[in-house]
């Protein structure tokens, strides 16, 4: 693998687009152990090595303006503060199955962008295998749609609420990479996802 290209210019870029953020939903971190990558996938999703806090957080998309009227996810993030963010790291985990980046960065490539709990998979796993399709939790399920871009939400059970699952689509090719936003004190204030959407 390349050596990793910098990237602090990259994550300044994707934070800048969040001064206009657009929500799309909760977030439900029963255990603050966050895994990324595709849970329907015959690989597991990867985890991150950085706990988050426990809670319910909400989840923005920063969008990019391809066409008049016509926008596209270029990152998602989860709000754990609002705190400054005064440094950033590199999101990755455990494991062998992240995949390098163009710029040598761990990720995953994927369809779509997740976060997701760690508690949550067995049950979302349960749920899209009990659809009559393996689309059809996808439809039936609330959602909000953009021109070119949506965001996927489900239930796990009837006393769990709606959390937010997926956004996308993902048009590059590229593995995703994520950020960790810090404060002052090192404590999580959000969590970035490239969407590697050029140009940014």
């Amino acid at each position: 693998m390349a050596a990793p290209r910098d990237w602090h210019d990259r994550i300044a870029k994707l934070h800048a687009l969040f001064a206009r953020p657009t929500p799309v939903g909760t977030l439900h971190l029963p255990t603050g152990r966050i895994v990324v990558g595709e849970p329907t996938d015959p690989l597991p999703p990867l985890l991150l090595a950085r706990p988050a806090p426990i809670g319910e957080f909400s989840v923005e998309l920063g969008l990019v303006e391809v066409a008049p009227g016509e926008s596209r996810i270029a990152a998602a993030r989860i709000v754990f503060s609002a705190a400054p963010v005064a440094s950033w790291e590199l999101a990755t985990g455990p494991g062998s199955g992240w995949t390098p980046s163009a710029a040598g960065l761990p990720g995953y490539a994927s369809p779509m962008g997740m976060f997701m709990d760690e508690h949550i998979v067995p049950l979302f796993q349960k749920y899209v295998d009990e659809a009559d399709s393996p689309v059809e939790w996808w439809y039936d399920v609330p959602k909000q749609e953009g021109r070119i871009w949506e965001c996927a939400c489900f239930q796990p059970d009837e006393q769990t609420p709606y959390t937010c699952a997926y956004m996308g689509p993902v048009i590059s090719e590229g593995a995703l990479v994520s950020y960790w936003g810090l404060d002052a004190g090192g404590a999580p204030v959000a969590l970035v996802t490239d969407f590697d959407l050029p140009p940014i």
